[in-house]
Parts: structure tokens; C-alpha cells; sequence
């Protein structure tokens, strides 16, 4: 059963409706192919599909990942899905079908304004003029998923280089470095007004109190820059 969102206007209701009936056709994918236990699907969405995705993202001003739209390859739990068709356009596909005499079953709906992806589609035609084609609109998703990746590298590396695993707990070995290293610790000194010792010693007396996820961290606070401490 699939129900339309019940607060809205009566577009975002048939937009929400067209949402989960995507939603409830995947569901349906991956629990015939889990059923007969079948790893991998592919999927027939074209360049047109992904070029219609990029505008519906444009539209919700999307950042890197939403204008990335639709992967080539992901996850749905165990089942691998995979689009190899998203550089072929609808033309080209059709074309194909049609000269191999093979035959294919149109959605009504793909002709219903109402939906946000048929306005899109439609849309496509006066925009091609100015450039915004099937293919640009395409290439623009392909940019946009390196950009996604190397971001997510970028962020995996800084991961790395602040927290490595110690005994167990998670240390933040890179925070010292980050936040002032040595210089950080002189000035935390100097506005407590005691000796290095001592400072040390308050530290430490406060990570008994903040608990266990607290302590390695404080520890690396002080364990890690005790040599620039004698030198204080």
C-alpha cells in the first residue's frame, strides 16, 4: 500500500505519491532478487533519467552530493544495483529496441504533468537550445561524483591524521597539532599561572572526573607534547 503525504499542496502530494511508489518498486527488486538469491540487478535508467535528476536537484538548490544524482553502482542491503545504460540515451535505447524488434512497456504516468520528473522532461526541450542538452546535464553528474569522492578522501585522510586507535579507545593524536601543539600548552600554563607540573596535574585530577572517552583524550594532551613541556 502506498500512501501520499496528507499536509501540502496537491503537487507535492502526487510528487510524494510518485516518490514512494519509487521507493516500494526497489523494496519489491531487492526482495525478489534476495528471494532468489540473486547478487547483483541492473537497472534501465539512461542519460535522460540522469539528466532529469540533475535538474530536479538544481531545482532544490543541491549541493555536491545531490547533483552527483544517481550512482552507477549501490547498495540495496545485500543486492548490488547497477546502471550501465546511463551514458545511453532514451533515443539511442529505443532506437536499438525498436531495430532488434524487440518491444518495451510505457509508464502512463511518464505523460502526467503533474509529476515533477514529466515537467522536467518537458522542460528539456526548450532548454537544449541554450546548451543545457541529455549530455551536458549528464557529464555534469559524472563531475559531480568525482568531486563527491575525492571530498570523501580529502575527509578520510584529515580522519586519519586526528584520531588513530589506541588500546581500544579512539585518541586524537592530531587535535595537539591542530589546536597550537606546544604553543597551546605554554599558553594554558602561563593563564593558570602554576608550573608545568602542576598544571599537569589538574588535568589529569580532571579526566578522573570526565570518564573513560575523556581520558584518552587528555591523555594524548599530555602524554603526546611532554617534551615540549621541559622546555616551557
Amino acid at each position: 500500500e502506498i500512501s501520499a503525504c496528507l499536509v501540502g499542496s496537491e503537487m507535492c502530494i502526487r510528487d510524494s505519491l510518485q516518490d514512494q511508489a519509487r521507493r516500494a518498486r526497489y523494496q519489491l527488486l531487492g526482495d525478489w532478487a534476495r528471494r532468489r538469491q540473486i547478487p547483483v540487478l541492473t537497472l534501465g535508467h539512461t542519460a535522460d533519467d540522469q539528466a532529469e535528476t540533475v535538474l530536479m536537484r538544481l531545482a532544490r538548490s543541491a549541493g555536491v552530493d545531490g547533483l552527483a544524482a544517481m550512482p552507477v553502482r549501490r547498495k540495496l542491503d545485500e543486492v548490488t544495483l547497477l546502471r550501465p545504460l546511463l551514458k545511453v540515451t532514451r533515443a539511442q535505447l529505443r532506437s536499438y529496441l525498436t531495430e532488434n524488434n524487440l518491444t518495451w512497456v510505457e509508464d502512463p504516468s511518464n505523460q502526467d504533468r503533474r509529476f515533477e520528473r514529466v515537467r522536467m522532461r518537458q522542460a528539456m526541450k526548450d532548454l537544449e537550445p541554450l546548451g543545457l542538452t541529455i549530455e551536458s546535464l549528464s557529464t555534469v553528474a559524472e563531475n559531480m561524483t568525482k568531486a563527491k569522492e575525492a571530498l570523501d578522501h580529502a575527509v578520510l585522510l584529515a580522519g586519519r591524521s586526528l584520531a588513530k586507535p589506541v588500546l581500544g579507545a579512539v585518541a586524537f593524536v592530531g587535535l595537539y597539532n591542530l589546536i597550537g601543539g606546544a604553543d597551546f600548552m605554554r599558553d594554558l600554563i602561563k593563564g593558570t599561572g602554576l608550573s608545568a607540573l602542576g598544571t599537569i596535574m589538574i588535568m589529569m585530577a580532571i579526566l578522573v572526573v570526565l570518564g573513560t572517552f575523556m581520558e584518552w583524550i587528555a591523555i594524548i594532551f599530555i602524554t603526546v607534547p611532554v617534551l615540549s613541556l621541559i622546555h616551557i
